[in-house]
């Protein structure tokens, strides 16, 4: 447990102290009327931090043990009895077949997630020190190495998002088809460019009680039985075995997902950003931000639909969810910008954001081989 605070400390530290210097960067440029470029050393150094403790690491993450035998399968020239989208079938393949230690691998994995996630924000480092913090403290960096195929997948749809505020239809497409050659359940996406951008949460109280009604209903997961539209979906996104067996997950399968201090706390957060967020639009107006946060309440009404389902229902919820650390960062610079100062409104918020992490590495720090939080260097296991 020790280990896994100074590991994720040092990491989540790094990528703030590093986010402070290309927002200062971008500051200065900008006072100076000059272009940022992308790809400054402190950016670099994100990803090769970011990348080395991710490929470093052993057992962290549910699917890493799957993803190792996909690895070590293609190294030792097996062909594989399963469906691997071509984009990352392509690299899985080039690192096996030139030899390359896994670590190598996992760590490239996780330099595609976060390029694309910062590189959605080029023109807006002032949100790095804080999304990168969040991203390692709020439950995102265990979602990306849970689900490393869709995370790549989710972090391009990130990137697509201004194509769909500026209406480039082509780029769009063209994005998101590249994004399902790591997850085919990217394709989905392409219906959102359709939806019109409208402030769909605008009443807070409308969205509060449905935010509060999705958890109560996720409480008996079992009304899914009642519709061949979640069979059907599940087939359409590739989850064809799954779809299968679809009373078996709802029901044998449930994880029962109890109020505990994780949940709480992600309700609180959710609650405070409803409650913070109408006002920050009405000063700014930036469509962008606005689906931004759509898509935030959306995969927040998912999850709790969900939550007491099998865990595969919760995996086309990170499409939406991804987008929470983003409106938190925004609300916390915007309160900082207003108040001039780090307030106690400013530290209650931020510390309800990060303790996701801190509380599951206490929370599975005595599960043993169950414990895919608790951060472990994978030298210490072969």
């Amino acid at each position: 447990m020790i280990q896994s605070f100074m590991v994720y400390g040092f990491l989540g530290l790094s990528l703030f102290l590093l986010g402070k210097i290309a927002a200062q960067r971008e500051r200065i440029d900008l006072i100076n009327h000059r272009s940022t470029p992308f790809l400054t050393w402190e950016i670099l150094l994100s990803f090769f931090i970011f990348s080395l403790i991710t490929g470093i690491r052993w057992n962290v993450g549910t699917d890493f043990q799957g993803y190792l035998e996909i690895y070590n399968d293609i190294h030792k020239g097996w062909k594989l009895n399963r469906n691997i989208e071509p984009g990352f079938l392509l690299i899985t393949d080039l690192f096996a077949n030139l030899n390359i230690h896994y670590t190598f691998y996992f760590g490239f994995l996780a330099f595609l997630q976060l390029f694309f996630f910062y590189f959605a924000f080029k023109d807006e480092k002032y949100l790095l020190p804080l999304i990168g913090v969040f991203i390692i403290f709020g439950g995102q960096y265990h979602m990306w190495v849970n689900g490393t195929r869709q995370s790549i997948a989710a972090c391009i749809f990130v990137f697509s998002i201004h194509f769909i505020v500026k209406r480039q239809l082509f780029k769009y497409i063209l994005t998101i088809f590249f994004a399902s050659l790591f997850h085919q359940s990217a394709l989905i996406l392409l219906l959102f460019y359709f939806i019109p951008l409208k402030n769909y949460f605008k009443n807070k109280l409308f969205t509060t009680t449905l935010l509060i009604v999705s958890i109560f209903i996720g409480l008996t997961p079992t009304w899914l039985s009642y519709t061949n539209i979640i069979e059907q979906l599940f087939i359409l996104l590739g989850y064809d075995n799954y779809a299968t067996r679809l009373d078996f997950l709802i029901t044998e399968n449930a994880t029962v997902m109890a109020f505990g201090p994780r949940r709480v706390a992600q309700t609180i957060l959710y609650l405070i950003l409803i409650w913070t967020f109408q006002g920050y639009y009405r000063k700014n107006k930036n469509n962008k931000i606005l689906l931004f946060y759509n898509l935030m309440i959306l995969g927040a009404i998912h999850h709790n639909l969900f939550a007491n389902a099998s865990n595969i229902f919760m995996r086309p919820t990170y499409y939406l969810t991804i987008f929470t650390p983003i409106i938190t960062s925004y609300l916390l610079v915007d309160l900082y910008n207003r108040e001039k100062k780090i307030s106690l409104k400013y530290i209650m918020l931020f510390m309800i954001a990060i303790s996701h992490l801190v509380i599951a590495i206490i929370a599975d720090a005595d599960k043993g081989s169950s414990d895919y939080i608790n951060y472990k260097f994978f030298w210490d296991f072969v």
